[in-house]
């Protein structure tokens, strides 16, 4: 039963150049708690949870939010937890990985492939973001994109929240 599976959501990462638009992040949330599923959205910024409740989601008493307010060590024992997790190329996407956590990465400047290969593949996938833009993967690790996208590369962008959603249904059946 979905309804007791925990799903951890990272909602961005410490680069924008591996960050997921703020809106497609929250809304995947917003239909992973919608399905019944437990959610925990993984942020640094306090805030977060507000602007999922600005953004007009209704889904937003459905979602427990980490804000800033646990140390790496708590969001670590919290994606353990978790039936599945969703993060961007980060820390929290490897220590998934390095604790067997069922995870789905989402990649953009660098290969997915390359930085998951190490983890069980069978708990493992990734959504490789830009497959159809010439510069992608770019394994440009700081700063600004190169073609633009200030808030998340246009390759973290074309990751589509329905394929996302399909990958879940998948790997929480």
């Amino acid at each position: 039963d979905v309804d007791d599976r925990l799903v951890a959501v990272q909602v961005k990462a410490s680069s924008s150049l591996r960050t997921w638009p703020r809106s497609s992040a929250f809304a995947l949330i917003s239909k992973l708690a919608r399905s019944g599923h437990v959610v925990v959205g993984i942020t640094d910024w306090p805030g977060e949870e507000e602007q999922f409740r600005r953004d007009g989601w209704k889904e937003y008493d459905r979602v427990l939010w980490t804000g800033g307010r646990l140390g790496i060590r708590q969001v670590a024992a919290v994606v353990n937890r978790a039936h599945l997790a969703i993060l961007p190329d980060s820390a929290f996407c490897l220590i998934a990985g390095a604790l067997g956590v069922p995870m789905i990465g989402l990649f953009g400047a660098f290969d997915g492939a390359q930085r998951l290969q190490y983890y069980d593949q069978s708990r493992t996938r990734w959504i490789q973001g830009g497959s159809h833009l010439a510069c992608a993967p770019c394994y440009q690790h700081v700063g600004e994109c190169q073609r633009g996208g200030t808030k998340s590369a246009p390759c973290m962008q074309s990751i589509d929240v329905g394929s996302v959603m399909q990958i879940v249904k998948e790997m929480i059946a």
